[in-house]
């Protein structure tokens, strides 16, 4: 995991998951976060060379006294997700493109707090030889207390623009109008001349 610098008040990050092969493209996903009040929205850009299976989760939470958390689910023609509660903390992952499903999935001997916890996840598979970049972009989302989540802490993302090609040149962003009306442009130009401990 290499970080990239800030840039615009987003954190630019690189995974690479491998060394590259003789393509020198290697397995390589750029990750940029907006920080949200109650969490992040992620903008992930993948440049992997090969068939590839991601999966994306949250902070799972504990089965406190064997009580399974309330998992609840939202879709509409713009976003998918997963909400996760247990009394005085709840989660939520909120997919809005690139991913092929959002869920949850108990885990055993995974959390500090108990021995079952409960994780939302969201995945995408591509099974090309060389699939083309693509973005997923997500909000994970937290909260502590037992209100209800609104629709505004839900859906921080108003609209998304989503360019092959940004102003600078630079290959596959996107301009994302935030729920409060700021726009933040995430542009992955000379991510890998940026990278760092």
């Amino acid at each position: 995991m290499l970080f990239n610098g800030v840039r615009d008040g987003v954190i630019y990050r690189q995974a690479i998951m491998r060394k590259p092969p003789n393509n020198g493209v290697g397995y390589i996903i750029d990750l940029a976060e907006i920080t949200i009040p109650g969490g992040v929205i992620r903008v992930d850009r993948s440049r992997l060379a090969f068939e590839y299976e991601l999966t994306l989760g949250h902070f799972g939470l504990p089965h406190l006294d064997g009580e399974k958390p309330k998992i609840a689910h939202i879709e509409d023609g713009r976003r998918k997700g997963t909400l996760v509660s247990i009394p005085g903390r709840k989660v939520a992952l909120v997919a809005y493109h690139g991913w092929d499903r959002v869920g949850n999935l108990e885990h055993e001997g995974r959390n500090a707090e108990a021995a079952r916890s409960t994780v939302a996840y969201v995945q995408k598979k591509r099974l090309a030889k060389n699939p083309p970049m693509e973005l997923m972009i997500t909000a994970m989302l937290h909260k502590t207390g037992d209100a209800d989540w609104t629709d505004e802490e839900l859906n921080p993302v108003r609209d998304m623009n989503i360019l092959d090609v940004m102003p600078s040149g630079s290959a596959l962003g996107v301009e994302i109008t935030l729920f409060d009306g700021r726009v933040v442009v995430v542009d992955f130009r000379d991510i890998d001349g940026k990278r760092g401990c």
